[in-house]
């Protein structure tokens, strides 16, 4: 841990003081380029809302020293450690969107009104690093849910996420090179304690969606398990494993609400950034919810009907690709 922070604190604090030190002239050359190559000043709002992420780090470190200084008991610490982390969010949230000139349209097919009086599981498509601030956003910032994370490991190069996400319950997983069994342990430890206003959030993808991912899977896969990977046009199949081993933590005590979106396609690379992919985009975003009562109780049953609400939101994930809908106010 301390190697990594000797390693990532530094340098970002480095490309914070390389990046507004010299302001005037990375925004010189961003314009150049956007002169160049016309792509609606897509390079000059990258490098601003790049700015701005560098900035909130920096804000959020000096936040978490100042609060592992300032005596407090437990419980308080924890707390103020939420705020925070709620705080990051929204703001890289609102800046993406304005940098971008983004909008939001929402579709709630069950009411989210008393969301947090039970505990919740969200399961939620990925298809880019961006799409990690949106259910802080919403579930957090709007309705109080203190959402606990299953995250990749690497995201702790991220001086935030590796400093305030190990003070609270998150699980960070390795992929590839993990221990299986021990990953599952870690997302099975993130139901102990879980109560009203908790919840534990999973990507049951496991890595964000691409064509050529998709296309590289279907490759690999045969039988059965490629007819079910075939029917699904937009995300790739859900890992059974994590969400399944969630559920059986929990028991009957939590509901379940998958999250669908799309717009953040467009912010796969920093190249798609800076192509002007993502500008004027409408981020769209679907929300049920499954009672807890709904869910099969054996683990068979909870599979199939994991890949049933799979592709329920891989339907409408292609519908709304097709034909936008009218966005919304953005997100307070």
């Amino acid at each position: 841990m301390w190697r990594r922070r000797l390693i990532s604190l530094p340098l970002f604090s480095l490309l914070t003081a390389l990046l507004w030190g010299a302001l005037p002239l990375w925004l010189a050359l961003s314009l150049l380029v956007d002169v160049l190559r016309p792509r609606r000043l897509a390079a000059t709002r990258t490098l601003l809302f790049l700015g701005i992420y560098l900035a909130c780090e920096c804000a959020g470190v000096a936040a978490a020293a100042a609060l592992w200084i300032w005596p407090m008991n437990p419980a308080a610490f924890v707390a103020r450690n939420w705020r925070l982390q709620w705080w990051w969010n929204s703001a890289l949230f609102r800046a993406g969107l304005r940098c971008y000139g983004m909008r939001v349209a929402e579709r709630w097919d069950s009411p989210e009104a008393g969301l947090a009086a039970r505990p919740v599981l969200v399961f939620i498509r990925h298809t880019s690093t961006a799409d990690t601030v949106l259910p802080v956003s919403v579930f957090s910032c709007r309705h109080g849910v203190r959402l606990r994370f299953v995250l990749k490991e690497e995201l702790r190069w991220d001086p935030c996420l590796d400093i305030v996400g190990g003070r609270l319950p998150n699980a960070f997983v390795r992929r590839g090179g993990g221990d299986p069994a021990e990953n599952l342990a870690r997302v099975r430890g993130l139901a102990d304690g879980l109560g009203p206003g908790d919840g534990v959030l999973i990507y049951p993808e496991g890595t964000r969606f691409t064509p050529g991912k998709r296309a590289r899977l279907l490759e690999r896969l045969s039988g059965a398990e490629r007819e079910r990977a075939a029917e699904l046009r937009n995300l790739l199949p859900a890992h059974p494993g994590g969400p399944v081993a969630l559920l059986e933590a929990v028991g009957p005590e939590a509901d379940v609400w998958f999250c669908g979106h799309t717009g953040y396609e467009a912010a796969g690379s920093l190249a798609d950034l800076i192509n002007g992919r993502l500008v004027g985009q409408t981020v769209q975003m679907r929300f049920w919810k499954v009672p807890a009562a709904q869910i099969p109780a054996d683990a068979e049953g909870r599979r199939a009907w994991l890949h049933g609400q799979w592709l329920e939101m891989d339907r409408w994930v292609g519908a709304a690709q097709e034909q936008p809908d009218s966005p919304s106010p953005r997100i307070a």
